[in-house]
């Protein structure tokens, strides 16, 4: 595992190196450097997502340094969102407060240098829409859009209800890598490497091939980029859709989502509005070429004004410049003539701050009832649905951590409100009952990857007992209530000590002979029982398995 770290460092620095080097050939210093940070914080990002899985072990420990989540607490729209809904201090967002340090002093910085979904946008709008002419100018007004979002999510925490995950970047690009972009790949990977290493005929006739093929998956294993078994969650194919859209949309405008529906950026622009460090506008020395605004990623410069709020200092128009009227320095990012108007009216904001505030009691309405009703089992140590839902950002990292593929993301199971938050799927994975070892400080493991503290730290004895939910029998589909035969599947495999499941000897009547005959019939000691979903897992019954596990159960 040593050497496979070494490699993988090694290849990271090669791509850093050489992303560097090929934009300052092509572009100069500033970009060069911006797109070397690019390329740094992505690589970070999916190593640290990759690094997602039980144990975490070395400088990556439970309490380390870097922890897994760090992305998510960089977020000041999360850490706000979710501080004023569920009333309480969230000691691991407060790091989001140097991310709006620094857009105090260079503005949108965070949107062109270090957020994921923007390199992710960048890397795609060079891979696939270069070659499409697209107006900078196209449906400007549309860009305070942002601002209303931002205003309506605000508004709605003010009120107890947290929406911000359905719209930060943070949660978006974690959530698309989480569940879409990474089992994809593993799959893709496994495809290529699996075939040569597993065919006789490959390691007959080319048995370097085959070894070194063997090799390569053991080590992307070993370094956690690839699963140890294939992992598939629930709305794989809604969040694909969701990400090939925002991708998409960048045919139609460069940086589309950046531009006009961001909420991070739209908060990021008004806290660096009056910034000291931006790119200046000399407006004497404009000839007005235009050629500034058809490169600007994000249509900060319109005509011969600068928008402050709208720049992400990405200094991509300086250098193309034909008069060196830009220039990156102290003084602010700003120019001499008038600045696009980007903030909406007072009118049109109030409107949007009205709606934020409307949706909180219609998010509001039903969700823990019909979250009881639909089967919607919570991680262990999820707090109560109420202040479970105040607290997920929806960002997917305790899904990604789940070590058995047991965390999905919900659908409209828990109402609007809980829309994308993680449940229990005990037909695709189980809780581990020994998901942690017992020595460890924490029993579940994706409380530690949780940047909100929606799903609390257990301890090892606490997540062995603490319940998610009760095991009941279908006894229309059992094996043994059905076909009067022997089946111990479930009983066997429930990890509980005391065994929530056992067997009881009924005698039976024979369907063929009419004979009475003894079997062992199971059922379920309820107040032994926590629910993990072991036994819905390894039930042999396709389709519709003889046991399920439901919610506990509570007077209405």
């Amino acid at each position: 595992m040593v050497t496979a770290g070494y490699i993988a460092i090694g290849l990271s620095s090669a791509i850093l190196v050489a992303v560097f080097i090929v934009a300052l050939v092509r572009h100069g210093f500033l970009v060069a450097l911006r797109m070397a940070a690019q390329a740094f914080f992505l690589l970070g990002f999916l190593f640290l997502l990759t690094q997602a899985v039980a144990p975490i072990e070395g400088y990556l420990a439970l309490n380390g340094v870097l922890p897994v989540d760090l992305f998510m607490r960089l977020s000041p729209l999360l850490a706000i969102s979710a501080m004023l809904a569920g009333r309480v201090m969230i000691a691991a967002m407060l790091l989001s407060l140097v991310t709006l340090a620094t857009a105090a002093v260079a503005g949108r910085w965070f949107c062109g240098w270090v957020c994921p979904l923007g390199t992710t946008f960048d890397v795609a709008d060079k891979a696939l829409f270069t070659k499409i002419e697209r107006p900078s100018t196209r449906d400007a007004k549309l860009r305070s859009a942002k601002h209303l979002l931002l205003a309506g999510i605000l508004a709605a925490g003010v009120f107890g209800v947290q929406v911000a995950g359905w719209f930060d970047p943070m949660s978006i690009v974690t959530r698309s890598y989480a569940v879409v972009v990474l089992p994809t790949a593993d799959r893709a990977a496994k495809a290529v490497l699996e075939e040569p290493a597993g065919s006789a005929s490959v390691r007959a006739k080319a048995p370097a091939l085959a070894a070194s093929a063997r090799k390569t998956e053991d080590a992307l294993k070993d370094l956690s980029i690839l699963y140890d078994q294939d992992h598939y969650y629930y709305q794989l194919g809604t969040f694909a859709l969701i990400l090939a859209a925002l991708i998409g949309a960048q045919a139609y405008q460069k940086r589309f989502w950046c531009r006009k529906l961001c909420p991070l950026g739209a908060m990021l622009g008004i806290v660096g509005k009056w910034r000291p460090l931006g790119v200046r506008l000399d407006d004497a020395k404009c000839i007005d070429c235009g050629k500034c605004r058809k490169i600007c990623p994000v249509g900060a410069i319109q005509g011969k004004g600068l928008s402050p709020e709208e720049c992400t200092l990405c200094g991509s128009c300086v250098r193309p410049c034909p008069v060196d009227a830009l220039s990156v320095r102290l003084g602010g990012a700003k120019s001499q003539a008038a600045a696009p108007a980007v903030l909406p009216g007072r009118r049109v904001f109030l409107a949007a701050t009205a709606a934020g505030v409307a949706s909180a009691p219609l998010l509001m309405v039903g969700g823990e009832r019909q979250a009881a009703q639909a089967r919607v089992i919570r991680p262990p140590g999820a707090q109560d649905e109420e202040r479970f839902l105040d607290a997920c950002v929806r960002c997917g990292e305790c899904m990604k951590a789940c070590p058995t593929n047991a965390l999905h993301p919900t659908g409209f199971q828990a109402g609007l409100s809980g829309l994308w938050t993680p449940r229990i799927v005990p037909v695709i994975g189980y809780c581990d009952y020994n998901c942690l070892s017992e020595d460890a400080k924490v029993g579940n493991f994706c409380s530690t990857v949780c940047p909100t503290g929606a799903i609390k730290k257990l301890t090892p004895q606490e997540h062995r007992t603490v319940p998610r939910g009760t095991a009941y029998f279908r006894t229309d589909k059992c094996i043994p209530y059905v076909e009067r035969v022997n089946c111990s599947v479930c009983s066997e495999h429930c990890p509980v000590p005391s065994k929530a499941i056992r067997n009881e000897e009924v005698e039976v009547v024979d369907f063929y002979s009419s004979e009475k005959r003894k079997i062992l019939r199971p059922y379920v000691v309820n107040f032994h029982c926590i629910g993990c979903g072991q036994c819905e897992n390894v039930c042999p019954l396709k389709g519709e398995k003889g046991i399920r596990v439901e919610p506990p159960r509570a007077a209405v």
